[in-house]
């Protein structure tokens, strides 16, 4: 449903008062798997995804900051001689990323926090396949002659976790 129906605002403030007389009144319909069909609301589509990048616009949540800034933060604690291949190796990947906008938002706030301390191009990359992109990659490291020699059974895991 997200993907489809949410909408992720470049500028959140610049877009719901510019198109504040409509958002309330422009609405999607998406049909659930239980076959009901429900509308939503432009407003609501929009700021369902803005938790993402200013978490503090939710007053139950606790972390205060957005995805872009947790992945700064994450290059700037690694050894000075990984954040250049960090930086231009940042891959967006799961059904989230899918959200029309995700990306641009994404990379344009990376790189207003590193454009001070990254030393190297920044280089966001959103492959097209990036919802099934965890899967691909199990499924990858599964077909290893050597995955079953560092995979622990189901019984050993119960046993000592």
């Amino acid at each position: 449903m997200k993907e489809q129906m949410c909408h992720v605002a470049y500028e959140l403030d610049k877009e719901i008062n510019s198109r504040d007389d409509c958002l309330n009144q422009e609405q999607r319909q998406y049909e659930l798997p239980t076959g009901e069909i429900i509308e939503v609301e432009m407003r609501k589509r929009i700021l369902a995804s803005e938790i993402l990048f200013n978490p503090m616009s939710d007053p139950n949540q606790t972390n205060e900051f957005g995805i872009a800034k947790i992945a700064y933060d994450a290059i700037e604690k690694c050894d000075s001689d990984l954040k250049i291949n960090l930086y231009n190796n940042i891959v967006l990947a799961g059904g989230t990323t899918l959200m029309r906008g995700f990306t641009d938002r994404f990379d344009a706030e990376i790189r207003d926090y590193a454009e001070q301390s990254a030393k190297t191009d920044i280089n966001v990359q959103a492959a097209l396949h990036r919802k099934h992109a965890a899967w691909i990659g199990g499924s990858m490291l599964a077909s290893f002659s050597t995955f079953s020699g560092t995979a622990i059974k189901q019984k050993e895991y119960m046993e000592g976790g």
